[in-house]
């Protein structure tokens, strides 16, 4: 009875590991973060990068992350325990170890998936191979130009080209794997290198001490001369100023006399200028006075020349009057009351004004015996006579107008009228 429980259940047992391989053969399952490549029964190539289950019916099934990051450094920290960083021998043999953390993409095309598939058979550490071994090309051709004191003095520059033949690397794009990230974590050197670079460091600080000192005692050369060469031109300088300074006062002696001498023959000119223009002020005055005179003189004798000709011309016409009233009288024959009584007034003031001409006339010489022509009685007679007397009186009153003021002779012209 025993014997038969132990048959059924290692018949049981066979079952289910039966059921359970064929179970894992007929289905398969894929995580987000990966992808698969399935290859079926028949050979066909599937790529399944969804997450979850499927049916595969018996397919082989081949599992790649998408995305890795993988570390080659020395840190154990950082990778493996054992040192996987990247050896680069330098232009002066300096050794040094690079460390870097590498993100690499395997999923891309069907095409280059493909291609990476045939590469890595499946396992993954076959890529990462293929990533480090380019990564120690470029760094040991980019390394093999510079010197380990370069790296030291230019590590940036360094990296930063590292970095892009690395990123930019076509050889790995064609085999499937595309880096998309690539840091260097640290680059560490040989003690031999540091050695050979503390002795640089050293040489270099010397030789810039020495050029230092170089500089100093060139400075002090030139310090030297340059105060030899103050002291000499400040003698010279001296010398000079002394010489021009004796030369100066000369000149400027020289030049003062001839400025005193200029200035002299320029008042003496101005002197002789200003007696000259006075001399001809004066003659300019003289002759304006002479003139003024000559208008004045020419003025008062155009003056009287016209009150003389006024003075005829009053004459003339008073006795042009007298006249013509002597020709009325005598058309008329006879004179009235009015005209009598005039006759006496006037008559009157003839004999006054003939008394003022004997007075101005005394000492003349007159003709003893006057005639007077003329015959007829009565009236006529005595007209005859007064006419006479009139002729005689009008000769006196003309000698008194002319040496009478104006004003008298218009007063007895107005009584006349």
């Amino acid at each position: 009875m025993k014997k038969k429980l132990i048959i059924f259940g290692s018949v049981i047992a066979v079952f289910a590991i039966f059921v359970v391989a064929c179970f894992t053969q007929l289905v398969g399952k894929n995580e987000v973060q990966n992808f698969q490549i399935i290859q079926s029964l028949s050979g066909n190539i599937n790529i399944n990068a969804q997450g979850g289950y499927y049916t595969k019916f018996f397919a082989t099934v081949w599992t790649y992350p998408k995305i890795r990051n993988v570390y080659f450094s020395r840190d154990k920290r950082e990778g493996s325990p054992l040192d996987e960083s990247i050896e680069v021998r330098f232009k002066n043999k300096g050794i040094g170890y690079i460390s870097t953390r590498v993100t690499y993409r395997l999923y891309t095309t069907n095409e280059t998936i493909t291609i990476m598939h045939e590469n890595c058979g499946g396992d993954i550490e076959i890529a990462d191979s293929l990533v480090l071994s380019k990564i120690k090309e470029i760094a040991r051709v980019r390394g093999s130009e510079m010197t380990s004191s370069e790296i030291i003095e230019r590590q940036e520059s360094y990296i930063s080209a590292l970095r892009k033949d690395i990123l930019n690397n076509e050889e790995l794009a064609k085999m499937g794997v595309a880096i998309e990230k690539i840091e260097v974590t640290s680059i560490d050197f040989d003690q031999d290198t540091i050695g050979l670079f503390k002795a640089q460091q050293k040489a270099i600080l010397l030789g810039k001490e020495a050029e230092a000192n170089k500089i100093k005692y060139d400075m002090q050369l030139k310090e030297t001369d340059a105060k030899y060469k103050q002291q000499i031109a400040e003698e010279k300088g001296k010398a000079e100023m002394q010489k021009m300074k004796a030369v100066t006062d000369a000149e400027r002696e020289a030049e003062l006399a001839k400025i005193d001498a200029e200035r002299k023959v320029t008042v003496a000119e101005l002197e002789k200028k200003e007696a000259l223009v006075k001399q001809q002020k004066i003659l300019e005055l003289a002759e304006i006075d002479k003139r003024t005179a000559m208008v004045n003189a020419a003025r008062k004798e155009e003056v009287a020349r016209i009150e003389l000709e006024q003075a005829k011309l009053d004459a003339k016409a008073k006795i042009e009057l007298a006249l013509a009233k002597q020709k009325e009288i005598e058309l008329s024959g006879a004179i009235t009351e009015k005209d009598r009584v005039l006759a006496e007034i006037e008559a009157n003031k003839q004999i006054r004004t003939a008394a003022e001409v004997a007075s101005a006339i005394r000492g003349l010489t007159l003709p003893q015996t006057v005639i007077v022509s003329g015959g007829g009685t009565g009236a006529t007679g005595s007209i005859n006579s007064l006419s006479a007397n009139n002729d005689l009186m009008k000769m006196f009153m003309l000698k008194l107008i002319n040496d009478k003021p104006q004003k008298e002779v218009v007063e007895t012209t107005k009584v006349k009228k």
